[in-house]
């Protein structure tokens, strides 16, 4: 279990606002390499012949349609308006754990209206939860674990917003084949399980429909049953039977299917 430290955020960062003269104008005046980020846009707004700013640093824009968007800006460049730069004050400060730990704090300060906005000022004196470590200080190992679970469980949600749009399409537009390449992928027990209870559904009301999944593992199959499993290989089937082949390649891997296909050649 991780000793944790409440601080406010000032004590964590310094602050940088987007310098204003950095308009299109300039910045044609004035192109090069080094990029420039605004809160006017997600796209690239310019590169320009020189850079304000070198290093990793957290950054969120402040102003506009984009408003509250937390981006870690990394390499040589500059800021410009509508963006605040967030720079570190410790070197054990890990900015991926608070890429993820300023979202709800953002999102809780953030003003709706025909110019949605939030600020610097508005949030510095949040307090943030930080690892630490037996002499007191900001536990970099600590942080990174806990951001790596952050970044799981998001890769796990896009997953899942995926495949829930994949079935979506699947149940508006009806068809009588679908394919279905690596349900299982990037998704965990309960989001699979989710997935898989939508597709049974969809082929009990439609039962003329067939499908075939694509997959390299069987943890589907306790979920889906399959008529038959095909192994492939070098793009054409080589091998036929049902869900005890899945678990027997899953047992003895794909050596064994080897022996059995150059038994059945032989023969």
């Amino acid at each position: 279990m991780f000793k944790i430290k409440e601080v406010s955020l000032n004590e964590i960062f310094d602050y940088k606002n987007g310098d204003s003269k950095l308009t299109k104008t300039y910045c044609n005046a004035h192109k090069g390499k080094y990029e420039v980020f605004t809160g006017s846009t997600k796209d690239s707004f310019a590169f320009i012949d020189t850079y304000s700013y070198e290093g990793e640093n957290l950054s969120f824009t402040t102003d506009g349609e984009y408003a509250g968007t937390i981006q870690i800006l990394n390499g040589k460049y500059s800021v410009g308006s509508h963006r605040t730069l967030l720079i570190k004050r410790d070197n054990n400060i890990n900015i991926n754990y608070f890429r993820f730990i300023l979202k709800d704090i953002i999102k809780s300060k953030y003003k709706k209206g025909d110019v949605p906005s939030v600020h610097w000022n508005s949030i510095k004196n949040e307090k943030v939860k930080v690892p630490i470590n037996e002499f007191n200080e900001y536990d970099y190992d600590a942080q990174t674990i806990i951001a790596n679970t952050y970044s799981f469980i998001e890769e796990s949600k896009n997953e899942l917003l995926d495949k829930k749009n994949e079935i979506l399409q699947m149940i508006l537009l009806k068809p009588k084949f679908i394919i279905l390449d690596e349900l299982d992928s990037g998704l965990d027990v309960d989001s699979l399980r989710i997935v898989c209870e939508n597709i049974n559904d969809y082929l009990k009301e439609n039962p003329d429909v067939s499908v075939l999944i694509i997959t390299h593992y069987t943890r589907v199959l306790k979920y889906i049953k399959p008529s038959y499993v095909h192994v492939m290989r070098d793009g054409k089937i080589v091998k036929t039977g049902t869900m005890d082949l899945a678990y027997d390649i899953e047992k003895n891997g794909y050596n064994g299917i080897n022996v059995m296909i150059g038994n059945e050649e032989n023969e």
